[in-house]
């Protein structure tokens, strides 16, 4: 056994927190859909076969959104596409800060996909002067309960039982590697 971070949990309990949370959203929801899921929104989710699985609690937030999304009545398909592509912004802004007002602005489907105008992260405020339309999800619903849920999970359970260390690929390294290159040279251009 080996000790891991007070920010980590499982798949299980990841689907146990949002059950937890969310009872009639995660009703139907499992390992394999979350493992799906968080792939989709771009978590570390490279290994071997068999190999524990560790997420973030910024992970189960972004698969909750996926889940408040289909909750909102938008399709799988289009939910699927809009987590797509607000994932790294929303990561991002929760990663850094507190979210008080953002949203995520969902255009409804009254026209076909290649017209309607791409999901956006904005504020309440904004997203209500432009008159964005759609479907609006705030973001401190969506992860109210998360971060210390997860922090409790942990603190109950401080072990996770694996055969061995866990060794990422090499591929996996690489692309961290060049995540961090990419937010550092970022980083300078925004200083």
């Amino acid at each position: 056994m080996r000790l891991v971070s007070t920010e980590s949990i499982t798949a299980s309990e990841a689907v146990a927190l949002l059950r937890e949370l969310d009872p009639r959203l995660a009703r139907e929801f499992n390992e394999r859909k979350f493992h799906y899921t968080a792939a989709l929104v771009g978590a570390d989710t490279a290994g071997f076969p068999g190999a524990v699985t560790l997420y973030d609690w910024l992970d189960v937030a972004l698969v909750r959104l996926v889940l408040v999304m289909e909750d909102q009545l938008i399709s799988r398909p289009v939910a699927r596409a809009a987590i797509t592509a607000v994932a790294p912004v929303v990561r991002d802004l929760l990663s850094k800060a507190r979210p008080v007002s953002a949203v995520v602005v969902v255009p409804i489907a009254d026209r076909p996909p290649w017209m309607r105008q791409p999901p956006v992260l904005t504020s309440k405020g904004h997203a209500e002067s432009h008159g964005l339309g759609g479907i609006h999800i705030e973001l401190a619903a969506v992860i109210a309960g998360i971060r210390e849920g997860v922090r409790r999970i942990r603190a109950a359970n401080e072990t996770i039982r694996v055969w061995s260390d866990v060794k990422r690929s090499t591929g996996v390294v690489r692309i961290r590697e060049h995540r961090e290159e990419q937010d550092e040279e970022l980083r300078v251009v925004m200083a």
